[in-house]
């Protein structure tokens, strides 16, 4: 498998979400609570590591209705919580972590283990891939957040959108695209931020439960699963069964995250 994920180098040159400058208040997070039922995840595409489908019992939960924000971290990182990311800029903004004019854009150069801790300061956690994935794609198993239709850039903040008036090789600010939505309220489940979610990364997941049963994650591994796709990402990342192996340690300026409960 051929992974899209990248580390932006910050050049050398110097060139919002109700919080004041340099993240000294939390903006709150919506949350969206989906209830116990049963739910398709996977594909039926037996080429695809995300295979097979199966049907699902995924218990009650709330995940956030958008991605993490910058000024969201950096209060985290103020009260002793959680670290800086590894760097401040993506592409042509240098500043793009610490300046409040991106306040409401997701935070990125963050690994699987600073997420973890961010979700942890609110009492909360990472989502597990069958929790991130039925958020995705509802009950139905849809294909997109949205439903059956193509990606285009109203929808979704992917690779193709890039230098098209909307935004230039960089995330776009959290919910920016409703019209993409899941069916719960969900934003972003396709393309901006790839997502951490808890789970390690086991090619063979879908397997690994019986059809109608709750999934069971994988004790250990070297890898996590990352969700969604995001901003640097081709088309073929969207799908809301897509899952990446990553490791814990990496951090990227296409990798975000979400919390749940």
């Amino acid at each position: 498998m051929k992974w899209s994920f990248l580390i932006v180098l910050a050049p050398a040159v110097l060139t919002g979400c109700g919080t004041t400058v340099g993240g000294t208040t939390a903006p709150s997070t919506d949350e969206v609570e989906i209830t116990a039922g049963q739910v398709m995840l996977g594909t039926s595409d037996e080429a695809q590591l995300d295979s097979p489908s199966k049907m699902a019992q995924v218990n009650t939960f709330k995940i956030d209705k958008t991605e993490v924000t910058n000024a969201q971290f950096r209060a985290c990182v103020k009260a002793g919580a959680c670290t800086d990311p590894a760097q401040d800029g993506i592409d042509v903004i240098p500043d793009y972590y610490t300046n409040a004019d991106y306040d409401a854009y997701p935070v990125a150069f963050v690994s699987w283990y600073q997420a973890q801790d961010y979700c942890a300061s609110l009492g909360k956690r990472l989502p597990t891939e069958a929790e991130w994935e039925t958020a995705a794609r509802g009950a139905d198993g849809k294909t997109y957040p949205w439903g059956e239709g193509q990606p285009d850039c109203t929808l979704a903040h992917f690779g193709e959108c890039m230098n098209t008036g909307m935004n230039i090789s960089s995330p776009l600010a959290v919910g920016s695209l409703p019209g993409g939505a899941s069916q719960y309220g969900v934003l972003d489940m396709s393309g901006n931020m790839a997502e951490w979610v808890v789970d390690w990364y086991d090619s063979e997941s879908y397997r690994m439960w019986n059809d109608g049963e709750t999934p069971s994650s994988p004790a250990g591994g070297r890898m996590k699963s990352i969700r969604g796709g995001s901003w640097w990402c081709k088309i073929d990342r969207l799908p809301t069964f897509r899952r990446e192996p990553m490791s814990p340690f990496y951090r990227a300026g296409n990798i975000g995250f979400r919390c749940a409960r």
